[in-house]
């Protein structure tokens, strides 16, 4: 069995986003006219018959709490800068990867360590930092999940 990277599979489909990720700030950019974060969540598709996932692309004012298969940014309107606050794969492949650290590829050790400060901790106490700061940003959980809810998606055939 060949053993391909998952970061190799995770930069087929952040080719296959960027245009709609990069469409999301654009436009939420314009429209909001402040600092803002952007969710990119994973999700498999219901139908049996069409293998893939499903990938939202949002916007949020709000940081929700993390899950599995999800990328999350923060957008600074002021500078245009984007920082990846975490990256999360599927829950058994962060289990996996956590389990049997010694085993991970070393192009896989940038998404190891959002996995480890996920089950450490860490990424939980970074998101409290985060509700503490000065800004623009209104965190409210709710309305992050609510937001969260209404995203355009778009429907990614992986083979």
């Amino acid at each position: 069995m060949i053993s391909i990277p998952l970061s190799e599979i995770r930069q087929k489909v952040v080719d296959e986003i960027t245009p709609r990720f990069n469409l999301c700030i654009e436009q939420t950019r314009a429209r909001w006219k402040k600092d803002f974060f952007v969710i990119i969540q994973s999700l498999p598709k219901k139908k049996a018959e069409v293998p893939g996932v499903q990938i939202n692309i949002a916007a949020l004012e709000a940081l929700p709490t993390p899950i599995f298969d999800t990328d999350m940014f923060f957008y600074e309107y002021e500078t245009g800068e984007l920082e990846l606050i975490w990256s999360l794969p599927s829950e058994q492949y962060a289990l996996n990867m956590y389990q049997n650290i010694e085993k991970v590829h070393p192009d896989d050790w940038p998404l190891l360590q959002h996995v480890v400060n996920y089950y450490d901790g860490t990424l939980f106490k970074m998101i409290a930092e985060w509700e503490n700061r000065d800004g623009t940003i209104k965190r409210e959980r709710e309305h992050a999940s609510r937001d969260l809810g209404q995203s355009r998606s778009t429907d990614l055939i992986l083979g």
